[in-house]
């Protein structure tokens, strides 16, 4: 699949909501995202 810049703030959103449904850990959360911002 061919992603384009335009799809990053989407991956972000999706991976926080994501996060946010199983767990309430912020900082966990954060390391969901930073997880997310490697790929």
């Amino acid at each position: 699949m061919k992603t384009y810049l335009d799809c990053i703030p989407c991956f972000f959103r999706q991976g926080l909501e994501a996060a946010r449904m199983v767990t309430d850990d912020e900082e966990k959360q954060r390391k969901i995202l930073d997880e997310i911002a490697k790929e």
